[in-house]
Order: structure tokens, then C-alpha cells, then sequence
């Protein structure tokens, strides 16, 4: 029995915009994309303790899955922490969890627990939950 593996990474998105009477290239953009598998996408649990609500904790966190490309969701607990579950590659994931460990401009975090959720849910953008 033979078996074939492909792994198919991507490392530039080629655009070239034209004008549509004429056909003349009117701009083209190189964008380097990350070096992923196509099909890894790793769901994670983060439960962030500290000084963490009131502090717009959720609304920062937002903004930096967003801007990372990241899917999932962020929401205050009653116990004072806050939890978050995110989606994506998992090295962007770490760099969204260091982030908001060090960088959450008015937050404290003291203590975290990360843990790789194995259910199949499966998120099209972030959001924040109340």
C-alpha cells in the first residue's frame, strides 16, 4: 500500500487590480502570508486571572484577535476572571495569549490556565460575550 502526505503551505497572495474598459494594471500588492498548513486550526481555552474586568480586558482582546485573524470569543466570569476561546494557527494563538498577558493596557494578569479544547466548534469571527 502506497501513501502520499501533501502539505500545502502558501507563503504570498500575488494582487494585481485592473481597470476593467481598458485591461491596464492599475496597482498590484505582495502579501506574505503565514507559514501554515492550510488545514491546522487549533481551538483553545484561556481562562485570564487577575485584574481583568473593568479594565476593557474584553474589548482589547477583541481588537488583537481581529487583528491577528483569530475567531472565537471573549467573556467576564462571576468569579472575577475572564474566560476566552479562540481559533486559528496555534503559533498566532500563543502570540494572542502573550499579548493580553504583558500588553492589556489597564489589566493585571496573575495567573492563567490554557487548555486545548477538543470539541468541533467552529467560530466565523470574535466576539464578546456578556
Amino acid at each position: 500500500m502506497d501513501i502520499c502526505c501533501i502539505n500545502l503551505s502558501i507563503s504570498f497572495l500575488d494582487i494585481v487590480i485592473y481597470h476593467l474598459e481598458s485591461d491596464r494594471k492599475i496597482s498590484t500588492a505582495k502579501i506574505q502570508l503565514h507559514n501554515q498548513p492550510c488545514n491546522v486550526v487549533t481551538i483553545i481555552r484561556v481562562l485570564f486571572k487577575g485584574k481583568v474586568q473593568g479594565v476593557f480586558f474584553r474589548a482589547n482582546c477583541q481588537k488583537k484577535a481581529v487583528e491577528l485573524g483569530l475567531n472565537g470569543m471573549v467573556r467576564n466570569l462571576e468569579n472575577g476572571d475572564v474566560e476566552s476561546i479562540v481559533q486559528g494557527p496555534r503559533d498566532i494563538i500563543d502570540q494572542f495569549i502573550e499579548w493580553n498577558r504583558t500588553s492589556q493596557p489597564h489589566a493585571q494578569v496573575y495567573d492563567m490556565k490554557v487548555t486545548v479544547v477538543s470539541k468541533n466548534e467552529v467560530f466565523d469571527h470574535f466576539s464578546i460575550l456578556e
